[in-house]
């Protein structure tokens, strides 16, 4: 009887231990979904360009995302954010990251939500955009962006006029190279993109083919 005492005392005092290291591991996996979004964004600043295309859901607007390829939706969001807090460069935007929904183990949503705040140097900031990040087996990945801020729509949607295949239209295997005339002194930083942005597509359709 003694001895069933102390397997239960012992099984008692490792209980708080085990429940910490519980918590501690599930803190972990969500602090991880965090930093792959901080990653990506990182990525993005580098490179002034979209690493990979995510599915954009603006929940203000039913037509903002109609007739875009994956690539132009994710360059024409990179646009928008610049033009609407201002930057020339997105080398220099700045942002913070909060987790707005947890995961847990037990949940029933196999996803956590990361709210990112915009913001550049002279403080003028943008919010309202979410990442949801998804478990993929023991794994996160970054499912779709939720857009709600209906200032960065309305330029989103401004730009969805803009030819994004000025200089390089790519269809299948066929690319055609538009003759240009450019000057350096009159390109205005979108126009910049836009050439950047084609060259992009030059160079990988030179490399899949």
């Amino acid at each position: 009887m003694k001895s069933k005492s102390k397997v239960l005392l012992k099984f008692v005092g490792l209980l708080p231990i085990v429940m910490l290291l519980i918590v501690v591991s599930i803190l972990g996996e969500n602090h991880r979904a965090k930093e792959l979004v901080e990653n990506y964004l990182e990525t993005v600043k580098v490179r002034s360009e979209a690493e990979k295309c995510i599915h954009l859901n603006f929940e203000s607007s039913s037509r903002a995302v109609q007739n875009l390829s994956c690539e132009d939706q994710s360059f024409l969001f990179l646009l928008s954010l610049m033009k609407t807090l201002a930057l020339k460069d997105f080398n220099s935007v700045e942002y913070t990251t909060d987790l707005s929904k947890y995961w847990t183990p037990l949940s029933s949503n196999n996803y956590v939500s990361v709210h990112v705040t915009f913001e550049n140097q002279s403080e003028n900031s943008l919010s309202n955009i979410i990442f949801v990040v998804e478990r993929d087996g023991l794994s996160w990945k970054i499912n779709k962006i939720d857009v709600k801020n209906k200032e960065l729509v309305r330029v989103y949607e401004e730009f969805k006029a803009l030819d994004l295949s000025r200089y390089v239209e790519v269809s299948g295997d066929t690319l055609e190279i538009k003759s240009n005339q450019l000057k350096g002194g009159s390109l205005s930083y979108i126009d910049r993109m836009v050439i950047k942005y084609n060259l992009q597509k030059l160079n990988n359709y030179l490399r899949d083919n």
